[in-house]
């Protein structure tokens, strides 16, 4: 157990270094505020913010290397980190986040990409001029199997990311191309909190390699070997953590630019669910914010829509991008059954014998079991003239009611859906590209 304890202990640090530091700005190790794309190259509240944490995190890596250098005395040590290390962990710090904004001119996969490696890259450095600094004579030792390891997780975590932004930018893409309102759509509410997520897991990979590579995990644990308490390591996390409040405190009141803000979760409910031949549509909408000259940005939104008939959820999904709520609306057929559906998020239709099923609109061109239910509900609301319906339905029609649909897959049935009021929130070049783009069978 004592032998695990100092690894932990250093582990420990490490989490709560990538976490606070997304907590107190937005995860990026940048000092500058750089955007070559605005009229403002240097935001000064923000700047001022990050090298203030910044400082704080070089400190912590220079008392890390202290770890293997226990003749130094505290005079010494803040002398020849002042001295040595500060101008050259600057400078490439400074590199770095120039690079950053150049790559960010023209945002795209292999940019995004490459911030990341210049953030590796820097902290590499930066751990290098340290040692040097406060170790000079230190060789460094490196464990090879557990840092080819963590060179592996850092790889698929940098796979995992292009993949994350590949999907994220496509569904941007396509949300532009398809609505002529897209206010509800922002990058940063949308996607930007997940890539905040991802450049934390990315982080603490990053920094638990450097750790290993730099033989500071074997040093502090032959360091502390034999003489190793839980008590001690318990009171050190506890002191962590208090300090950690306490500049948290600080910051919110001097310098609160891009601090994580509120944290809010409404939730709108209907009264009632015991009626029968009745859907009811609750949702429920998270939002996180951050501090963006000194008034409440939003940087997160999630809708989550509960589809429930007496008081069970028969279907959950979340809405596009960072969409709020929508309509649910009920439509009356010839037939028995009575249909619902959620704006064309999803559809609903409870039985004669009361029976209930709900499913993803974007799911119904997949669907492999033949109901006609369904087909009657999308072969109306087709009639009607709603293009969406068409959009997600058009191959599942053809394979169960070829008759039906294949006279609206022509160039012709455009000016049918184009010229419909109900299609008014659809680009019309959408629309004709989509249509233009179906084959029958």
């Amino acid at each position: 157990m004592k032998k695990i304890l100092p690894y932990a202990e250093y582990m420990i640090y490490i989490l709560w270094l990538n976490i606070a530091t997304f907590v107190l700005r937005p995860m990026t190790w940048s000092v500058l505020s750089l955007d070559f794309r605005s009229d403002t190259f240097i935001g000064v509240s923000e700047t001022v913010s990050n090298l203030l944490i910044y400082l704080i995190t070089v400190l912590c890596l220079a008392c890390f290397f202290k770890a293997q250098n226990q003749l130094i005395t505290y005079r010494d040590f803040f002398s020849l980190l002042i001295k040595r290390a500060l101008l050259p962990v600057f400078v490439i710090r400074l590199s770095a986040d120039i690079i950053k904004a150049v790559l960010s001119l023209k945002p795209y996969l292999l940019s995004s990409v490459a911030v990341l490696l210049t953030e590796a890259i820097a902290l590499y450095f930066t751990f290098y001029f340290i040692k040097k600094a406060i170790v000079p004579e230190k060789t460094i030792t490196v464990n090879r199997a557990a840092f080819i390891i963590i060179a592996v997780l850092l790889l698929i975590t940098v796979v995992f990311y292009a993949s994350y932004y590949i999907s994220a930018h496509q569904i941007v893409k396509e949300i532009i191309a398809k609505y002529k309102d897209c206010s509800f759509l922002s990058y940063e509410q949308a996607f930007g909190l997940q890539s905040e997520l991802i450049n934390i897991l990315f982080g603490i990979l990053l920094w638990t390699g450097l750790f290993i590579y730099f033989g500071l995990f074997k040093q502090y644990a032959e360091n502390k070997e034999g003489s190793y308490r839980v008590g001690v390591l318990a009171a050190r996390i506890i002191c962590l953590f208090i300090v950690t409040a306490l500049f948290a405190v600080v910051k919110m009141f001097l310098i609160p630019q891009g601090t994580l803000g509120t944290v809010g979760n409404r939730s709108i409910s209907s009264t009632t669910y015991t009626e029968e031949k009745k859907l009811e549509a609750d949702y429920s909408i998270l939002e996180l914010s951050r501090i963006d000259d000194r008034k409440q940005k939003t940087v997160y939104k999630k809708t989550t829509v509960y589809i429930r008939y007496l008081n069970l959820n028969i279907l959950k999904f979340k809405r596009k991008a960072n969409a709020e709520s929508g309509i649910l609306y009920s439509d009356k057929l010839p037939s028995s059954e009575v249909f619902y559906r959620y704006d064309f998020d999803a559809v609903a239709y409870i039985s004669e014998d009361g029976s209930v099923k709900a499913m993803l609109t974007e799911d119904i061109n997949s669907y492999r079991q033949k109901d006609e239910n369904i087909i009657s509900y999308m072969e109306y609301l087709i009639e009607e003239g709603y293009f969406e319906a068409f959009e997600y339905s058009y191959k599942y029609l053809i394979k169960y009611d070829a008759e039906f649909i294949e006279p609206y897959i022509d160039k012709s049935a455009s000016d049918y859906f184009c010229g419909n009021p109900k299609n008014s929130y659809l680009n019309t070049g959408y629309m004709k590209n989509f249509i233009s783009s179906c084959t029958v069978g």
